[in-house]
């Protein structure tokens, strides 16, 4: 993995030559997982961030590809990156949202819509939510606005019963 890390460390190099700024940065590895996570810090990084982190998901992105481009293809190496511990607290972010949604869904007894998000965030939620067993999560629509609707236990059941009742 020491060869991976290093091309990986001069790709970060030249980015970051590229634009402008000389962020410290570490790189971890898993070898049992095969991957290799980038943890980015110094000053205000907020424009590598970017809104919703898609700066972030992008370098990510890039970063992946362009490490996995010189290896075998049974070589993969996933890698994943995080700046001033932003993952983690847009994690904390959505889980708030989440359990705001679901105190609306146990309130109202109906479904509650929440807001567009991307697949890892959505992961974030479906997780989340499967620690309340009176609540259930499934994502709905398609591409940019695919988002996630919660539902009472409660809801479901009824919406069983009135189905069955309606096919007697």
């Amino acid at each position: 993995m020491e060869k991976e890390i290093e091309s990986l460390k001069i790709i970060l190099e030249d980015i970051f030559s590229y634009m402008g700024i000389d962020p410290n940065f570490t790189i971890e590895d898993s070898p049992e997982s095969s991957s290799l996570h980038v943890q980015i810090w110094d000053g205000d990084l907020s424009f590598l961030i970017g809104y919703r982190g898609q700066c972030l998901k992008a370098l990510k992105y890039y970063l992946g590809l362009a490490l996995n481009r010189s290896l075998p293809s049974d070589d993969w190496v996933r890698v994943t990156a995080d700046i001033e511990g932003y993952v983690e607290r847009r994690k904390e972010k959505i889980e708030e949202i989440t359990r705001s949604h679901i105190d609306k869904a146990r309130f109202f007894g109906h479904e509650v819509h929440m807001p567009r998000m991307d697949p890892s965030e959505r992961f974030v939620v479906h997780s989340y939510v499967s620690q309340y067993p009176d609540i259930v999560s499934e994502s709905e629509g398609r591409g940019y606005s695919r988002h996630v609707v919660l539902k009472s236990v409660e809801e479901l059941d009824q919406e069983e019963v009135s189905t069955s009742s309606r096919e007697e």
